[in-house]
């Protein structure tokens, strides 16, 4: 992000400082009113502000000049799903999905439209896309290591497989706790489990939640989902 102006603005969202962030895009935006980049940042300020109508507006805006970006896709269909316009909202997370598949964040925002709409089985298999895509990103990283956690065994019929060292299992857990997501998509299916009355598996998923919430994090939906259970 070299960008000086982007800079400025991503510094104060990722502080928190979504006013502050706005009152740098104002001035950038006169100056360049057709970038999608800056339209995007407005929106999602906007969105951590609440002011979803208004978000929804930069979000549209910046696809209009640029479509290609799952990003925006995936703000605007969370900006949808908070003013509870379920259908738009599916519409743009779609649009997310078609355009990046392995996106767990917009896996997980449509599964969390569909629970949201009652629509359970629908959720879960959301749930799952997001858990698969979470999964695939923590394989990757290992994974460039090559040998030392998956070294090669041929078979007995001359076949050389990937196996996974022990260590492997040990570290692709610890990346999964570095990243509240994985702990995110297993309470939503939790969540959604409790919902449909299978209890016992819901339970098993707000356990995992809570084991995999990183370190430092404050994260009591898990929690408050199996003191719902009792």
């Amino acid at each position: 992000m070299e960008n000086p102006t982007y800079q400025a603005i991503f510094e104060r969202i990722q502080a928190g400082q979504f006013q502050a962030a706005l009152n740098v895009l104002s001035e950038a935006l006169v100056n360049s009113p057709g970038d999608p980049h800056l339209l995007y940042y407005a929106g999602l300020a906007h969105r951590r502000l609440n002011n979803y109508s208004e978000a929804a507006k930069y979000y549209r805006e910046s696809i209009e000049i640029d479509p290609s970006n799952p990003s925006v896709h995936l703000g605007l269909g969370i900006s949808y799903q908070l003013q509870g316009s379920y259908e738009k909202a599916i519409e743009s997370l779609k649009a997310a999905i078609n355009l990046d598949r392995n996106f767990p964040e917009a896996h997980n925002s449509l599964g969390f439209t569909y629970s949201n709409m009652g629509k359970y089985r629908q959720a879960l298999e959301c749930y799952e896309c997001a858990a698969e895509a979470i999964m695939e990103i923590a394989f990757s990283r290992p994974a460039k290591d090559g040998q030392r956690y998956f070294p090669s065994e041929v078979t007995t019929d001359g076949k050389n497989v990937l196996m996974m060292t022990p260590e492997a299992f040990d570290r692709i857990e610890t990346i999964l706790k570095s990243n509240l997501m994985w702990a995110i998509n297993r309470n939503n299916i939790g969540s959604c489990l409790a919902a449909m009355g299978e209890k016992p598996r819901a339970k098993e998923m707000f356990e995992e939640s809570i084991r995999f919430i990183p370190e430092g994090v404050k994260y009591d939906a898990p929690s408050f989902g199996l003191k719902d259970l009792s």
